[in-house]
């Protein structure tokens, strides 16, 4: 036997099986393995915890003790100041393009206005005009404008509908003719109304119905809750008031929502402030509320009633400034906590999103890692398997042989020795012939 054939047998073959056999468990383990990573990497990726969402600061309680302690020993004449509404600069007077229905119907309804309410010559219906130097040197003019130096109905109608179309032009003009009903009849007041019920278009883009309702409702002496049989009409005093307030009023900051709310408190927050300060007193409290969402109106207002009626009569404005003082410094306050607290929750919320993205992004390695391994298990079983074929075939053929060379042996032995036998019988047959020859 050849010395390779004895380290093949005693080395390599014995070698061969363990080694393949370790060779198919670790990569089975690995096709395992990667198997269960391409799972996971396309398992669905979760999100930690959401964490709790701080609560907007809601207005805080002021109570009347507060009040009179601010009021001991100060001037708060000064506290808050209202500033008083600018004047209308004056515009070009819009002419329309064309007479189309619409248009035809929008100024049936403004004569209409004209002809019922304004019957007087000239203002309020007409703008009051002066002349105006423009260009003097000295104490001679050289170049005279006429300018409108106070704005009339029909000029703020004008311009109440210039940036309207015609569909909420004619609610305008609708709701202008059903509140002028209402309104104190001279002229003073109804230009009032006119001033203010335009300003109202104007300062939310558009005629708010809901406002114009309820503003209705306050002129016939009632309220959101009040039934008819209980009206009691205010007088023309507080219908005047009512109309300077909400022309006074800032409200373009503001939403329909909460100047309808502060209409329905209107009533009982008239009735706490004496006469010569109830505008003042009643623009403060809009102020208080202006911000606010629809929903917290009616508390808020709710709370301001409350607190000033635990004050003295003659205390009630000045402890109205000292409350919007007191909340105004409250909400400060509370609106930096809650900032402080949203800056903690959005840099939580941005933390996990990153870890969410982070394990997304880590999983999507996870899919070409998985699919890799898969793809190198699947052939190192195919090499293995191909070489145990290609060992089992050499072994077979190896085996072939041996057993060929043995036949071969075998046979080369059995014609030796019969080939000896053949001589032995040839002399044997010969002494035998010899023998029967002499007998």
């Amino acid at each position: 036997m050849k010395k390779w054939d004895i380290f093949e047998r005693g080395v390599v073959f014995r070698v061969s099986r363990g080694l393949y056999l370790t060779l198919a468990i670790l990569i089975t383990a690995g096709l395992l393995g990667s198997l269960g990573m391409f799972l996971y990497s396309v398992s669905p990726t979760m999100k930690g915890a959401m964490p709790d969402k701080p609560t907007p600061p809601t207005p805080p309680s002021i109570s009347v003790a507060e009040i009179n302690e601010a009021l001991t020993g100060q001037d708060t004449t000064k506290t808050v100041a209202i500033q008083e509404r600018p004047p209308m600069e004056p515009e070009d007077e819009y002419i329309p393009p064309d007479v189309d229905p619409e248009l035809r119907k929008i100024m049936e309804m403004k004569q209409q206005i004209h002809n019922t309410y304004f019957t007087t010559e000239g203002f309020p219906w007409d703008s009051i005009f002066s002349q105006v130097c423009t260009n003097s040197w000295g104490n001679h003019c050289f170049r005279w404008q006429t300018k409108e130096t106070k704005s009339g109905v029909s000029s703020l109608i004008d311009r109440g509908m210039q940036e309207l179309n015609p569909e909420l032009s004619i609610r305008l003009l609708q709701n202008m003719t059903d509140l002028l009903a209402l309104a104190p009849q001279n002229d003073n007041s109804r230009y009032i109304a006119v001033r203010s019920i335009v300003d109202i278009s104007r300062a939310f883009n558009e005629p708010p119905q809901i406002v114009y309702d309820e503003i209705g409702t306050l002129l016939r002496g009632g309220t959101a809750k009040t039934e008819a049989a209980q009206l009691t009409p205010p007088t023309d005093e507080e219908k005047d008031l009512l109309f300077n307030v909400l022309y006074g009023i800032k409200k373009g900051d503001s939403k329909p929502t909460v100047l309808t709310e502060y209409l329905r408190q209107w009533k009982q927050m008239a009735a706490l402030f004496p006469a010569d300060v109830r505008e003042e007193a009643l623009s403060i409290a809009w102020f208080q509320v202006k911000y606010a969402h629809a929903e917290q109106a009616p508390a808020m207002l709710a709370a301001i009633e409350q607190t000033v009626q635990g004050l003295d009569e003659a205390q009630r404005k000045d402890g109205l400034i000292v409350y919007a003082r007191l909340m105004s410094e409250k909400m400060r306050s509370a609106q930096r906590q809650y900032d402080r607290e949203m800056g903690e929750y959005n840099s939580a919320v941005g933390e996990r999103e990153a870890t969410y993205l982070q394990k997304k992004m880590k999983k999507t390695a996870y899919t070409g890692k998985a699919l890799y391994g898969v793809g190198v298990a699947v052939g190192g079983i195919a090499l293995i398997g191909l070489l145990l074929g290609l060992l089992g075939i050499e072994r077979n053929t190896r085996t072939l042989e041996q057993l060929l060379s043995l036949q071969m042996q075998t046979a080369q032995s059995a014609s030796a020795t019969i080939g000896a036998q053949k001589p032995a019988d040839a002399e044997a047959k010969t002494e035998g012939a010899q023998f029967n020859n002499r007998h």
